[in-house]
């Protein structure tokens, strides 16, 4: 009922409960429904979600411009999952230049926030150290 009458969190709570089938039948379509009003309303976890959706092309066609676009929204309000998916995006240069300086950039970012992706993006972090040290 609270998605229904436009509360974001609930949005994007029936959007995982779509993606994952959690009460519902799992229907990436109605996941994505969801995640696209919370995030039209600026709801960090929403854009990240689409982000990841959009990369991986679950329940939309893969776009990586899309999958960027939506990252660098929830990262600009300090996501953290945003962050490091959007420094693999400058990494891989998957949508964007590669370019492994931005990606660092952003997985500090996202590192120093620490909680498990911290720790995930501390690890990308040393590990080009290591390789950029040979």
């Amino acid at each position: 009922k609270a998605a229904a009458q436009g509360y974001a969190r609930a949005e994007y709570n029936l959007g995982v409960d779509y993606g994952q089938g959690q009460g519902v039948p799992q229907d990436y379509a109605k996941e994505n429904y969801w995640y696209e009003k919370a995030a039209a309303q600026g709801y960090a976890d929403a854009e990240c979600n689409l982000g990841f959706d959009y990369g991986h092309g679950q329940g939309v066609p893969q776009d990586y411009a899309k999958a960027n676009y939506w990252f660098g929204k929830a990262a600009a309000q300090g996501n953290a999952g945003a962050e490091i998916n959007l420094g693999d995006a400058y990494y891989s240069g998957h949508g964007v230049p590669q370019d492994t300086m931005e990606a660092i950039h952003w997985w500090k970012r996202a590192a120093a926030q620490g909680g498990r992706v911290g720790r995930a993006a501390q690890h990308l972090i040393n590990l080009i150290n290591l390789v950029e040290r040979g």
